[in-house]
């Protein structure tokens, strides 16, 4: 009824491309609802939701104990020689509230 309203005002050949290119929407709308997780045809879905298989975990290679450090950051190197000098002008606090 809705395609048959908008296609009054139209020559017959503009209702017949008309037409034919609504069904070819149509055509399209159903084949992406095809590869849709709740699409027509009742695949199973994944937890994800998305439609794909599950993805398997990658496994971490086993960490080397005597890998070495990292090498401290700026503000780590910063902070220990201020630490020094909090420390000597602030004997009596202790921990954070020396940093602070």
């Amino acid at each position: 009824e809705g395609l048959s309203k908008s296609l009054d005002g139209l020559s017959r050949e503009e209702a017949i491309l008309t037409a034919r290119r609504a069904s070819k929407l149509f055509a399209s709308f159903a084949e992406h609802l095809e590869g849709s997780p709740s699409g027509p045809k009742g695949e199973e879905v994944s937890a994800s939701g998305n439609g794909d298989k599950e993805k398997k975990k990658k496994k971490k290679p086993p960490r080397d104990p005597n890998k070495p450090k990292r090498p401290a950051g700026a503000y780590f190197l910063f902070q220990a020689e201020h630490r020094k000098e909090l420390s000597k002008k602030h004997p009596d606090k202790k921990g954070k509230v020396k940093l602070v």
